[in-house]
């Protein structure tokens, strides 16, 4: 089963305002809550639900049952309150509705599971909730950094990785940075587990080259990494040729910012660089490349534009993610290019979209048994194949329309 999690912003403060009416029928009514008092309260309920299940005493203990149940049932509750409103957000990336939906789904089959007993796959699920805060929080410099905050007591207990994802999650980004740069320095982590290291450096690189948009601090944790000798050799090859293009990136001048037509070719222009320096389409030496397109790409998606400089910032997202896929968000590209198809339907570039989303879904979906895809997920294939087709040119020749 493919677990899709997200988490949007975090941000403080609650508007609330009294209703003004004669006085022999006058009443209070509160005002929805604002996008961030919701996030406040999300951010509240994921550190309970972190906490129940960081230990594995306390959740093993009978005793904490049905706290754990009731923390994850209120966090399902608040997931459902931000996915079904994402059009309030601030940010008007037009992925962020998709990615709500299916977070908020994702947290009622984390509820399911756990009162169906299957207590040790329920954690599993809720544990990866971070994985979601920590890749939409990180897709942009744009949104509030929290870097003075009293931080809750319970997260300084959490594991290494555990700890920075939680502080990456709620925007304390230099406080996540320097957790994840002693994780990636310390030689002795390898011995532990190779995949949360790496989780680790590349949690670092992504705030340091899509919220920081400072080669130095990336340029740190590469040389870092190089430098450990418990490394990997596959981690340092990478890391040498992320290292080669943050000293490209660090001779160019930046983007214009708030011209979405600029900052659109310079997407174009990281993503096409990437593909030329990729050796096979998994190849993992063009990510500082990518990194670097989807935070431009996502800049230019806040900006809310429409139909054709939409669809093709979502169809670069799309192709940035689908190499990006272990940033956090694994499937991320195919919310955009699902976006890209109904942004500009029956056309070029959105048989191009649907093309790439196929592709995508196949292999999300072929494994050691074969290639089995849901009925509901068949559907929405066949829909968006239908939506995607070109329109014939009504001026061509019959011979040319067969």
């Amino acid at each position: 089963m493919k677990t899709k999690l997200w988490l949007a912003g975090m941000a403080v403060g609650l508007g609330l305002a009294l209703g003004t009416v004669p006085a022999a029928e006058k009443k209070t009514e509160k005002k929805p809550k604002a996008w961030s008092a919701k996030m406040r309260e999300l951010e509240a309920a994921l550190g309970d639900v972190l906490f129940d299940i960081s230990s594995d005493a306390r959740f093993d203990d009978k005793k904490n049952f049905k706290k754990i149940e009731a923390d994850a049932v209120r966090f399902a509750k608040l997931a459902h309150s931000v996915g079904d409103e994402t059009s309030t957000a601030p940010d008007h990336d037009q992925g962020l509705g998709m990615v709500g939906s299916d977070f908020a789904q994702e947290a009622d089959q984390a509820v399911k599971t756990l009162k169906a007993g299957h207590r040790a796959y329920a954690r599993v699920i809720l544990g990866t909730m971070t994985n979601y805060c920590v890749a939409c929080h990180t897709r942009t410099n744009t949104g509030p950094s929290f870097n003075a905050l009293k931080i809750d007591s319970r997260i300084e207990k959490l594991p290494a990785l555990a700890k920075g994802s939680t502080l990456a999650a709620i925007r304390e980004f230099d406080r996540a940075l320097a957790e994840f740069e002693r994780i990636v320095g310390d030689g002795t982590k390898m011995e532990g587990d190779v995949y949360d290291y790496e989780r680790a450096l590349r949690y670092g690189l992504s705030i340091a080259v899509r919220v920081k948009r400072d080669p130095d601090v990336a340029l740190r944790l590469v040389e870092a990494a190089m430098k450990n000798a418990k490394a990997p050799y596959y981690l340092k090859a990478q890391a040498a040729d992320w290292k080669k293009s943050i000293a490209e990136w660090k001779a160019e001048k930046p983007a214009a910012g708030g011209d979405a037509e600029k900052l659109l070719a310079e997407g174009a222009r990281l993503v096409e660089k990437a593909r030329s320096v990729q050796k096979f389409p998994a190849d993992r030496s063009a990510d500082i490349y990518y990194l670097r397109a989807s935070g431009v790409v996502h800049e230019v998606l806040g900006l809310g534009p429409k139909g054709e400089t939409a669809a093709k910032a979502l169809y670069l997202a799309g192709l940035s993610y689908d190499v990006l896929y272990d940033y956090g968000v694994r499937d991320f590209g195919e919310f955009y290019y699902r976006a890209c198809i109904r942004t500009t339907p029956h056309t070029n570039l959105a048989r191009e979209c649907y093309r790439r989303y196929e592709e995508s879904v196949y292999f999300g979906y072929t494994g050691s048994g074969g290639t089995y895809i849901p009925s509901d997920v068949r559907a929405r294939l066949n829909a968006l194949e239908l939506l995607s087709v070109p329109e014939p040119d009504p001026k061509a020749s019959p011979a040319e329309l067969r």
